[in-house]
């Protein structure tokens, strides 16, 4: 004969929902309209894929914030193009659509953001289509955290001669996998900050053409027993020989094991078609690591001491305190070559001079 009262209290908040038709055979893959913008007024939240199709830009404006669901995320068809129109001021985010504070550093709340060379009839038809990779994307002033796979690039490099991806000042953090997952793609990054993932910060497999200015790469994973270094470079698939360039000015690679690079040439592959350069970067690699030829290494701080007193790992901050001997270890003339170097990841200045004092520092942050 009681009555009793229980008042339940719940709280959200007005989105933008980006979601497939259940009863729709291509089912949880859903397209977008063709060049759609995403504005900051309101987060848009994903349940399934959102394809952007090919021939279309998908571009997302300043300060707008990206929710994906889990299983969730971003697929680019091939000859589509993604646009992020970040600024320092106001970053685009991209993360999981649980929002209480237990689940601000939880790795694999949603799935990836795929730059693909899959086609509609590939994906939709099954048929055995492959195209030459998306094209023309860039990245400026993200953050891409607590996802499986932070950016997956597939490309046939060869065949376009564009750039896939270009990257800016951009964090890629907490991933279950990968933080980056390239596969034969045409790539350029600057001041970025790619860490603290289950697999390698940085796989690059398949070949392909790969610059890193300023880019500070650095694993400290602790969810489980990391066995992967945090770059990873290869150049081929199954039998097939792919031609890799990849190349590393200014940046740090660094992590919790004593060997935070993987070098996988194809056996017995013909002359110049495993290229690689490290170019005035710290490296934490054993003693034994093999830096001596001057054709893939110049001006190399290495070493399984070596510390680059980074200030705060725990809570993912990655400047180098003044005391680190990365402090103006770099070259000026690395910084020249793009004007978005002239300020680190921060908005800081960087020495332009090559004549010291001072010289650039090494990684995405310049300490002064």
């Amino acid at each position: 004969g009681n009555v009793q009262d229980l008042d339940l209290v719940a709280w959200g908040q007005d989105a933008y929902f980006h979601r497939p038709d259940p009863n729709d055979p291509n089912f949880p893959f859903f397209t977008i309209s063709c060049n759609e913008v995403w504005n900051n007024d309101k987060p848009h939240v994903i349940y399934g894929y959102a394809l952007v199709d090919s021939g279309c830009t998908l571009n997302i404006n300043a300060g707008t914030r990206v929710h994906s669901h889990p299983g969730s995320g971003i697929i680019v068809l091939s000859a589509g193009t993604l646009k992020v129109n970040g600024t320092l001021t106001d970053p685009v985010t991209f993360q999981g659509d649980r929002l209480g504070d237990e689940f601000k550093d939880v790795p694999g709340q949603w799935d990836r953001i795929y730059l693909s060379n899959i086609t509609r009839s590939n994906l939709i038809n099954h048929t055995e289509e492959i195209g030459p990779g998306s094209r023309n994307s860039e990245i400026k002033y993200a953050i891409i955290k607590n996802g499986n796979i932070g950016l997956h690039v597939d490309t046939v490099f060869a065949s376009t001669g564009e750039t896939t991806l270009r990257i800016e000042n951009t964090i890629v953090k907490n991933m279950a996998g990968n933080g980056l997952y390239f596969r034969g793609a045409v790539i350029k990054a600057f001041n970025c900050v790619f860490t603290n993932c289950c697999y390698q910060t940085a796989a690059i497999l398949y070949g392909g053409n790969y610059d890193f200015y300023h880019c500070t790469f650095a694993n400290f994973w602790t969810g489980s027993n990391r066995q992967d270094p945090a770059v990873l470079l290869n150049n081929y698939f199954d039998v097939n020989v792919r031609q890799l360039n990849a190349t590393f000015y200014n940046s740090i690679i660094y992590g919790n094991l004593d060997n935070e690079i993987g070098l996988d040439s194809f056996p017995n592959a013909a002359p110049g078609r495993f290229n690689f350069r490290f170019d005035h970067v710290m490296l934490k690699v054993e003693n034994s690591f093999p830096i001596g030829n001057p054709a893939h290494y110049n001006a190399i701080l290495a070493g399984p001491s070596i510390d680059p007193k980074f200030k705060d790992i725990d809570n993912n901050i990655y400047e180098i305190d003044s005391t680190s001997v990365a402090v103006d270890a770099g070259n000026a003339a690395f910084v020249n070559a793009d004007p978005i170097l002239n300020f680190d990841l921060k908005g800081n200045p960087r020495p332009v001079s090559i004549i010291p004092p001072p010289l650039p520092d090494l990684g995405a942050y310049e300490r002064r």
